[in-house]
């Protein structure tokens, strides 16, 4: 929506070469990619911005693939280059009031790809542009589709879902992220950014009783598990001002116990929604709320 609004052009690549499927962790190469090109849009008023992926190597067994994300934006100084990644510092403070910030989006890429033993890369020229680029090592998947414990990566399909996801019926509305984990709690307010819904984030219940207090909000987004105050005792909380169709509250979770509460009505729970997930999940449980 935001790409539409300023009028920028949008390109997807796959380069010839790269295998139809590999085996790696497809939820997280998402992540990452939805969070640079989420930075790239913010920071890009005219221009392109572009996504490419390409083949360094490939053996038998591992193939090295080369991720890029390309903007035309206002780029970043040489000097704020090595601490752009950091999640408490921002390159520019007159950009910080223009922009919105950096938010945390290339800190929590960059966590990532350490987790998958990798780094990101920056080039950019001050009033030009940038590239985010990363390098992946993923196994090769001598037979497409087969039952496999491993996670397949299909880069084609992770390329329509970042160009997907509209939710029609939910842009303009206003949700409420309680979730203690970082990463997570970003990674859901990019999603709900891509959907046109605006969101705040509380890191525990009573932060979210306080903004509640102030706040008005379509739908909140609850982990279970979280200090001082858990989903389930938040909820408690909620439902003695606000009922189940006044304020929906889904719960998003890594918990698998989550699903088997045959009372979540009982308790005040709207859905339950399991960590990992696609962007089309989200959309389908917030439409049905």
């Amino acid at each position: 929506q935001e790409i539409k609004k300023k009028g920028l052009r949008y390109e997807c690549k796959i380069l010839p070469g790269v295998p139809t499927e590999l085996i790696g962790d497809q939820f997280r190469i998402q992540q990452v990619l939805r969070n640079l090109v989420n930075n790239s849009i913010k920071f890009t008023d005219s221009g392109t911005i572009s996504v490419l992926i390409s083949l360094r190597d490939i053996d038998e067994d591992m193939a090295t693939i080369h991720i890029a994300v390309r903007d035309s934006g206002i780029g970043i100084a040489k000097s704020d280059q090595h601490r752009i990644t950091d999640a408490f510092i921002q390159a520019d403070l007159s950009n910080t009031r223009k922009y919105g910030g950096s938010g945390l989006g290339l800190s929590i890429c960059t966590k990532i790809l350490e987790l998958m033993g990798t780094r990101l890369h920056i080039q950019s020229t001050e009033g030009q542009g940038s590239e985010f680029s990363f390098v992946l090592q993923l196994k090769t998947s001598p037979h497409p589709r087969q039952q496999t414990s491993e996670k397949v990566v299909d880069f084609q399909s992770s390329l329509k879902k970042l160009q997907s996801g509209n939710g029609e019926g939910l842009k303009g509305k206003r949700a409420l992220i309680v979730d203690d984990d970082l990463i997570c709690a970003d990674t859901l307010k990019d999603m709900l950014d891509i959907l046109g819904i605006e969101s705040d984030i509380a890191h525990n219940g009573i932060e979210a009783l306080e903004l509640l207090d102030h706040k008005k909000y379509n739908v909140v987004l609850m982990d279970l598990h979280m200090p001082k105050m858990g989903g389930l005792d938040a909820t408690d909380h909620i439902r003695r001002t606000y009922n189940s169709t006044e304020l929906p509250i889904i719960v998003i979770t890594a918990d698998t116990a989550a699903l088997e509460i045959n009372s979540n009505t009982e308790k005040g729970i709207n859905e339950v929604l399991l960590k990992p997930f696609e962007i089309s999940n989200l959309i389908k449980i917030m439409l049905k709320v």
